[in-house]
């Protein structure tokens, strides 16, 4: 999450979308619950409960570099080929393809892990890869340095980057009853849970999308940032310019198409963003 605010968390609804073939977009959301379900504890144990099921994303990255990293250092099962690279993480299928030339794109996106696991999660990641460090004022007392503890959406999460620079993300949701003993296992991503929108203005796409699916907005929000969804699935809205949380030096937030793809008879589509939302 890059922002976090501190209203209560909305109801536990979203979008529920069919299985896509291939898709020239360079991201597309996938999600599988019907509007209004209200049954996430029930369903987050066996299999976990999650929304995204697949995201198309561009990269400037050569591909055989970002192989290497999902596949050695996230331990997740890669199928590279020369014009794509598909990552499974956990539930959730990642699509990566060539960006145009010219461009370097790069996203946010998030990873459901254990409610219990964030120490654990760290020692395991931390011996993979370089962990973002927490700005001083928004550390927790007692916690590494590198955890950053999101108080409003009772959470904790570690940031990190692939070879694209994409801000990734490990994140315990401590609403969420999906504790497990042990050490954290690579198989404990469980899913993809969040995917950032940028716009120019947050206001207009987060409210045009809420009304258009009847969602609600999830925690706080403002001007710069709007969460839509819940713990599950949460479709992220960032104003452009802005500095993400885990950011690398020189990284703001850039307008990089969206599209999203739901089981439904309603379309949605923005007149100034090149974000859409159609029906399967």
């Amino acid at each position: 999450m890059l922002e976090r605010g501190d209203e209560g968390t909305c109801r536990r609804n979203f979008l529920r979308v069919s299985t896509m073939g291939a898709v020239a977009s360079p991201l597309l959301l996938v999600a599988n619950q019907e509007l209004g379900t209200d049954s996430i504890s029930s369903q987050q144990a066996d299999p976990p409960a999650h929304r995204i099921k697949q995201l198309s994303l561009r990269t400037a990255a050569p591909l055989n570099e970002m192989a290497d990293f999902y596949r050695d250092v996230l331990d997740m099962k890669v199928q590279l080929s020369q014009q794509q690279l598909v990552v499974e993480a956990g539930a959730t299928k990642i699509q990566f393809t060539p960006a145009e030339a010219g461009t370097r794109p790069y996203y946010h996106f998030a990873f459901n892990i254990p409610e219990n696991k964030i120490l654990s999660a760290r020692k395991w990641l931390g011996e993979r890869t370089k962990l973002a460090t927490t700005p001083v004022g928004a550390r927790e007392s007692g916690m590494p340095n590198d955890i950053r503890p999101f108080n409003h959406w009772n959470s904790h999460s570690l940031f990190f980057w692939d070879p694209a620079g994409n801000i990734l993300e490990l994140i315990c949701r401590h609403d969420l009853k999906n504790s497990t003993s042990g050490e954290f296992r690579s198989d404990e991503i469980f899913y993809a849970s969040e995917i950032g929108f940028v716009t120019e203005d947050v206001n207009k796409l987060a409210g045009n999308i809420r009304s258009t699916f009847q969602l609600n907005q999830y925690g706080g929000g403002g001007s710069s940032f709007r969460a839509i969804g819940d713990e599950t699935g949460l479709l992220i809205i960032f104003k452009r310019g802005g500095t993400p949380v885990g950011a690398q030096p020189g990284q703001t937030w850039q307008i990089n198409p969206i599209d999203v793809v739901v089981r439904s008879e309603v379309k949605f589509e923005s007149e100034t963003d090149p974000h859409s939302i159609k029906a399967s």
